[in-house]
């Protein structure tokens, strides 16, 4: 079986694709750069005295291979030994569909974000508290808390244009009116007087 797994939440796909290796005591973990068609055939045909089936991972091999002059023929070695073996692509973006139908018989793993992230990203506003620990809290059950925390400070200049706060020192201090915290084993949001 060959499976890609990909998506915009690299921190959920990451996670599945180690928690996958991690499953198979006999998993062969292989660099993009150091995969060519030799040692996938010695990897394959070579050593087992049963055919065993053998586990292999490969990290980036679609974006960081995709120029190489050998890239058709390992995909299509790939494939043509995923029967009898199990291959797992992981990529640390979204690719593209050209890509992906590269690999016709692949089954294909997306991590995207939630719809309700970008609603939260959204919702930070001033006097938006309601809808903001409300969108927080579905946000939580299914995203990383991590990239929860990250997101709004990836993005904190367009949060601020868009809220048309007159300075960066203003939008900052209404940013920092509302602050994320965890409380035992429930998380809330807190808020934070203004300074």
């Amino acid at each position: 079986m060959l499976t890609i797994i990909h998506g915009s939440d690299t921190a959920l796909s990451r996670k599945y694709f180690l928690d996958e290796k991690q499953k198979l005591k006999d998993a062969i973990l292989i660099e993009a750069e150091k995969v060519d068609l030799t040692e996938l055939a010695q990897l394959f045909e070579g050593g087992g005295l049963f055919g065993e089936t053998k586990y292999l991972f490969i990290e980036q091999l679609l974006t960081k291979r995709k120029k190489s002059s050998d890239f058709k023929d390992i995909l299509t070695y790939l494939e043509k030994n995923a029967g009898e073996n199990t291959i797992f692509l992981w990529e640390g973006k979204e690719l593209e569909r050209g890509t992906l139908n590269a690999l016709k018989k692949a089954v294909v793993r997306t991590f995207k974000f939630p719809q309700t992230l970008f609603q939260l990203l959204d919702a930070i506003l001033p006097d938006n508290n309601k809808t903001l620990i409300k969108l927080f809290h579905q946000t939580i059950e299914t995203t990383e808390p991590e990239m929860i925390f990250f997101m709004p400070k990836s993005n904190a200049y367009n949060l601020g244009k868009r809220a048309n706060w007159k300075s960066k020192q203003g939008f900052l201090n209404q940013l920092t009116c509302s602050i994320f915290t965890t409380n035992s084993s429930k998380s809330r949001l807190v808020k934070k007087p203004a300074p």
